[in-house]
């Protein structure tokens, strides 16, 4: 009796001892994975996320820059400042036509059919669309040119040109324009003047972009949204603008605590995982929502493995408690049943294993999958750099750089060219066959450069039929002549078909990535002064110097030049002007009919630039004018450049009384616990992103440090001279609780709130 005692008590003792290893191994193991792979799934979802911000961002600014440019063109101009009626019906009909021409060059590369837009003329009878033009009443009295969700034209033209909007956005809404049919819209909103943005009584009208719903839905990739989940993209007031579902139930913006992060919800009955980011610049939310069943199913695999896994070792264990136990029963059919066991559990371990490795291959498949579709996003980024630098739109170096780095872009080269692939049959396509034909040439274009000129390149598709290309190299003594063989050797080996009507055109090569737009403007004017033979040409500067005699000033050099001067930009508006003198008395002989017809287009541009300037700066240009004795070049760059120094020295008083006066509303404001860059930007009329970024350059600190500074210093004179409790004190000063005002106290002077007083007071 005392000898089976004793095997009872070796073989639990064994088997306790033994099980408690593998169990609490097993769930160490499954705990593990499962945070591991939640884990996963946020930084994936979360990357995914920020680049779909990224890509969204640079579209809205493509949309901004392109209202800029429609609303600086010259012929809108003319139209919009015809108030005497001086320009009689037949020229008004042609000017409408030749701007109808203009617009039509001004919708987005990245755009689809959906998106459109139009231009309301406040107080000339005229609407503009790319396709034609109306008058007000036939927009206010007919349903099929245009209807908006939930508000009549009326008052719908009557918002847009009563309060000055600046790139405002709105939530998406049914819309019906010219042939569109109940299309969903998301309305982007740019008054215009566009420096009009504290008179609301000067608002000549407004640039109403409506973008296609498609058009941002494209950017959420409903490949990656389970059965049961959706994504969105929400406002800064949580209004949904874009929205990609894979599920029938209704959805309603969430409310999400904090700029990111990751958490779970009860939905409709159902748990799911909740995955979401802010965007900095401009504060809306993407959020991906997925049924937690879904994101735990692969991890579920895992779980099920190490249940196995734990349950072949539990069995171990017991084939070792018996194995103890025969040391004192040694039953000879025991020992060989046990040893038949471990062979069994051996296959089955190998099994579990092979099963494990085919699994975590898989994943990396899926990986390499999902990274695939992110670089594909950065298609968009890339066209968006190549378009802002070909048109010169970055002021200085430093502002190009920092866009560089932004979208991590490395550019080591220093020698630059452009070069223009343009299809002259673009104009003839009317079939959706044959246009699809021409998308097909252009991608077959394209990926034979790609392939076959060995020379480091940007590629952007524009809007029109040209693919522009950026040449970049090391050597500038040897960049023109080595890209030129790389281009003769290419369109040698083209197939026939493909160098119908294709002409290249080339600027010359610039040392400086902010001169770039120089090449391009000599590609776009070689395009455009060459013949229409149908045979493939590659043209430069040299092979067209006979057909230099015109004087040079393109509309696209004038708007920049109005834009320059009127916002005071000292740097671009020199530039400009060498860009000019260099055309026109360097490449150019003109004769003198030929030097009076371009003197007298820069007088034409002084008269723009006069209607666009305040009073007191005009009359003081207009004195100078008259005393100019000799009208040149020069005479003219001096007005000029004057103007453009008058214009930024206001802007710079403008600026300082617009913050002195910020500065006096938070002293007088700072204990509303409501108080933030909001309202204050609110109630001076200005967005919150230029309230913030004056107000850092004017006072070098930032809009919450200063109201912090002024709050924290009226607390330390209560905390001094009054025996009022902390939480009355932290309300006092615009803290809602004393919690936060003794973080902020402890943080900015580095000492608790009770402390301070204690030391001041005795």
């Amino acid at each position: 009796m005392k000898n089976i005692n004793k095997i009872f008590y070796h073989f639990i003792m064994a088997y306790i001892v033994l099980i408690l290893i593998p169990l609490f191994t097993g769930i160490f193991l499954n705990w593990k994975i499962v945070n591991e792979y939640e884990l996963h799934v946020k930084k994936s979802h979360l990357t995914y996320l920020k680049k779909t911000q990224d890509v969204l961002e640079s579209f809205i600014e493509d949309i901004k820059w392109s209202t800029y440019q429609l609303a600086n063109n010259t012929k809108l101009l003319r139209l919009i400042s015809n108030n005497g009626g001086d320009i009689k019906n037949s020229e008004k009909s042609i000017l409408i036509r030749e701007t109808i021409s203009e617009l039509k060059k001004s919708l987005l590369y990245n755009t689809s059919f959906n998106s459109t837009f139009y231009i309301y003329l406040k107080n000339q009878d005229i609407i503009l669309t790319p396709y034609s033009f109306y008058s007000h009443e036939d927009f206010n009295n007919s349903f099929n040119f245009f209807k908006m969700e939930n508000i009549d034209s009326k008052n719908w033209h009557s918002f847009i040109t009563s309060k000055y909007q600046s790139g405002k956005i709105l939530k998406v809404r049914s819309t019906i324009i010219e042939d569109f049919k109940n299309k969903n819209m998301i309305p982007y909103i740019q008054t215009m003047p566009i420096d009009n943005s504290n008179n609301a009584k000067n608002i000549t009208g407004a640039i109403v972009y409506l973008i296609g719903e498609q058009d941002f839905i494209k950017f959420l990739d409903y490949d990656s949204i389970p059965k049961g989940g959706f994504s969105y993209i929400a406002d800064e007031n949580n209004n949904i603008l874009s929205l990609l579902s894979n599920t029938d139930k209704e959805i309603a913006p969430l409310i999400l605590i904090g700029d990111e992060g990751m958490t779970d919800i009860i939905l409709q009955g159902e748990k799911m995982l909740v995955i979401y980011t802010t965007s900095k610049k401009n504060s809306w939310k993407y959020v991906s929502v997925l049924p937690e069943e879904w994101v735990l199913k692969s991890v579920k695999f895992y779980q099920l493995l190490s249940i196995i896994i734990m349950s072949i070792a539990l069995v171990l264990c017991l084939g070792v408690a018996f194995k103890l136990s025969q040391k004192w029963s040694k039953p000879l059919n025991r020992s060989i049943k046990s040893l038949t066991d471990y062979l069994k559990i051996g296959s089955l371990e190998n099994e579990s294993i092979n099963s494990l490795d085919r699994h975590v291959n898989r994943l990396i498949d899926e990986n390499e999958i999902m990274q695939d579709k992110i670089l594909d996003q950065n298609v968009f980024v890339h066209n968006a750099f190549v378009n802002r630098v070909i048109h010169g739109f970055f002021k200085n170096e430093e502002g190009l750089t920092k866009y560089l780095n932004y979208i991590g872009f490395i550019i080591t080269e220093k020698c630059f060219s452009v070069v223009v692939f343009s299809l002259n049959d673009f104009d003839l396509l009317g079939t959706a066959e044959s246009f699809e034909d021409f998308n097909r040439i252009k991608e077959y274009l394209k990926t034979t450069i790609q392939a076959e000129i060995q020379i480091k390149m940007m590629i952007s598709e524009q809007e029109n039929s040209d693919i522009v290309i950026i040449f970049m190299t090391d050597n500038c003594i040897t960049h023109k002549e080595l890209v030129l063989d790389s281009l003769h050797k290419y369109v040698y080996i083209l197939p026939s078909q493909y160098k119908t009507n294709l002409k290249i055109s080339m600027g010359d090569s610039v040392n400086s990535l902010m001169d770039i737009h120089k090449s391009y403007i000599q590609a776009q004017d070689i395009q455009s002064l060459s013949d229409n033979s149908s045979e493939n040409q590659i043209l430069t500067t040299n092979s067209l110097l006979k057909k230099l005699e015109n004087y040079y000033y393109p509309i696209e050099i004038e708007s920049r030049l109005i834009n320059s001067i009127t916002s005071g930009n000292l740097e671009n508006n020199e530039k400009l002007f060498q860009i000019l003198y260099s055309e026109n008395f360097t490449k150019r002989a003109l004769n003198r009919e030929n030097l009076k017809h371009f003197y007298s287009n820069l007088l034409s541009s002084y008269n723009r630039i006069l209607n666009q300037i305040p009073e007191n700066i005009k009359t003081q240009i207009i004195t100078e004018y008259n005393n100019i004795d000799n009208i040149n070049f020069f005479n003219i760059k001096e007005l000029f450049s004057d103007i453009c120094l008058k214009q930024n020295n206001n802007k710079k008083s403008h600026n300082n009384l617009l913050i002195q006066e910020v500065k006096d509303y938070l002293k007088s404001n700072y204990k509303n616990n409501n108080l933030s860059l909001y309202t204050v930007a609110d109630n001076f009329s200005i967005t919150e992103s230029y309230l913030s970024f004056y107000f850092k350059e004017q006072t070098g600190i930032n809009f919450s440090t200063y109201l912090e500074k002024i709050r924290i210093e009226e607390s330390k004179k209560l905390l001094v001279n009054t025996n009022d409790t902390i939480d009355t004190i932290a309300k006092a000063v615009g803290y809602n609780s004393d919690k936060t005002f003794r973080r902020v106290f402890q943080k900015t002077l580095t000492i608790s709130p009770s402390s301070f007083r204690l030391e001041n007071k005795n």
